[in-house]
């Protein structure tokens, strides 16, 4: 429906699924994006109607669209929270590795040197590691990340 052109339509689909959806999360995104193909003014307080419903409930696979979104949309008040998540969720050292590419480019936009140094030289350290790799939950530069993600945050 989407790529004929009928947005219209699929929102009106989406709007009747909406009482026969247990998590309505996907839902409330597909709106969202929706709303952002049509340029609608809408996109703010969709997005801020999104985030109320932030939860832990969001996987990797949502929260990594979602950050996608916010990026693209260049609603960055939505960022840290939303990637200080995605590291929590971080399984396997490649996803790590996007999650630290992404929060270098945020801090580089930012004009942050120091920060970005750091994560720059973090990046390089695990260069070797493999991708497929399970990150240990007391990974010190997970927990390092997390403490910088707050004082940015802050």
């Amino acid at each position: 429906m989407i790529e004929q052109g009928n947005s219209d339509v699929a929102l009106e689909f989406v709007d009747r699924l909406f009482p026969y959806v247990e998590q309505t999360h996907w839902l409330a995104f597909l709106k969202l994006r929706l709303a952002a193909i049509e340029d609608s003014e809408d996109i703010e307080r969709l997005t801020a109607l999104l985030f109320e419903s932030f939860s832990e409930d969001w996987d990797l696979d949502f929260s990594f669209e979602v950050l996608d979104f916010v990026i693209q949309t260049e609603q960055m008040g939505y960022f840290l929270p939303l990637i200080k998540h995605l590291f929590l969720l971080a399984e396997v050292e490649q996803d790590f590795r996007d999650l630290l590419f992404e929060l270098r480019d945020f801090i580089e936009e930012r004009g942050y040197e120091i920060e970005l140094v750091y994560l720059s030289e973090m990046i390089e350290r695990r260069a070797d590691l493999e991708v497929d790799s399970l990150l240990e939950r007391d990974d010190p530069d997970l927990h390092a990340t997390i403490e910088l993600i707050m004082r940015l945050a802050q």
